[in-house]
């Protein structure tokens, strides 16, 4: 099994700015293998890849890459130079402070800012109008941008102290837990903050000029990854269960074992997160769910089998409670 899907509310986050221009959505969504019918369903998911490609075709088109939640735009292009300058960075503190320094340049919408307290550090994101930003895309982007682009210049996951946000999110709350892994505080006003041990601000940049080319070709898909960071234990339950083919053992004492804990351990520490073994299973099962029926590549009982379920009505049932749908209906949409 593999990390394939995510919500719905991250294309509609995007679509918005085209909203107006129905057959222009349409194309996109066309192109993207995006179902018009399953954008609007908030329980629904879509393949990452299909949500990178609808980026890439939405980012270019209308030159911006704030998609209309900054007051000026931030031209197609700016995050491709932001890391090309952050990687000429000797460490990840200093790249951390070329991102801030350069987007203080570019915009005057938004604030990056990079600070130490204490033991900690603390890399911030101010909108100068957060109102415009009704879904916090821009924060999101942005903590995404200082937690995982910093994570994948230095090769490994920052481990993140906590993450501090001036709203609640509403529709994509359960996809926190693998975007930040760590303590989340809603405070409802204030700075949103990414706070982890300040010694790693000293950890060497060791992507080349190269590497950094390609991560640029795939954006935004590495700020989406789930598993970069596994220092949450669902995540490294996620990374453990994502490796297994269906038939291997996925079992709480299994997994508990891998991770070199006990059971008992394995699971309080998962309640502690919200989260369970089987709720991590069952993620990790609607996303190839929902990829093979998108793929269409396969009959309901075909990946009934292959997710391992004992009859494909058992498999009806399940995809119908995560989705709202059965997979015959969201496979016509």
């Amino acid at each position: 099994m593999k990390t394939l899907t995510l919500s719905t509310h991250y294309p509609r986050t995007i679509l918005h700015c085209i909203r107006d221009q129905k057959d222009l959505c349409a194309e996109f969504l066309s192109d993207a293998q995006i179902s018009p019918s399953v954008i609007n369903d908030s329980r629904a998911r879509v393949p990452i890849e299909s949500h990178v490609k609808l980026y890439q075709k939405i980012a270019p088109y209308i030159n911006d890459e704030s998609f209309g939640y900054l007051e000026h735009p931030l031209r197609f292009g700016t995050f491709a130079i932001a890391c090309e300058y952050a990687g000429t960075a000797e460490t990840i503190g200093r790249a951390l402070e070329k991102i801030s320094r350069f987007y203080s340049v570019v915009t005057d919408d938004l604030k990056l800012d990079l600070q130490i307290v204490g033991k900690e550090a603390h890399f911030s994101v101010k909108l100068r109008k957060p109102e415009l930003d009704k879904v916090f895309f821009l924060v999101e982007t942005f903590l995404c941008i200082g937690f995982r682009l910093s994570s994948w210049l230095a090769g490994r996951a920052i481990p993140l102290n906590f993450c501090q946000f001036s709203y609640e999110p509403v529709e994509n709350k359960n996809e926190y837990i693998f975007l930040f892994p760590c303590e989340h505080r809603f405070a409802g006003t204030g700075p949103n903050i990414l706070a982890f041990d300040a010694d790693f601000l000293n950890f060497p940049v060791l992507k080349t000029a190269s590497d950094i080319r390609s991560y640029i070709s795939r954006a935004p898909a590495d700020l989406l990854n789930k598993l970069v960071g596994s220092d949450s234990f669902t995540n490294r339950v996620y990374a453990v269960l994502s490796k297994k083919d269906c038939d291997d053992a996925q079992d709480a004492k299994t997994v508990a074992s891998e991770l070199a804990m006990t059971e008992q351990t394995l699971r309080r520490k998962l309640r502690s997160e919200g989260s369970s073994v089987q709720k991590i299973k069952d993620s990790l099962r609607l996303d190839s769910a929902v990829f093979h029926l998108t793929e269409d590549k396969y009959t309901i009982a075909e990946i009934s089998e292959k997710l391992n379920f004992s009859t494909p009505s058992a498999f009806s049932r399940a995809f119908k409670n995560w989705t709202g749908v059965p997979p015959e209906e969201y496979r016509n949409r």
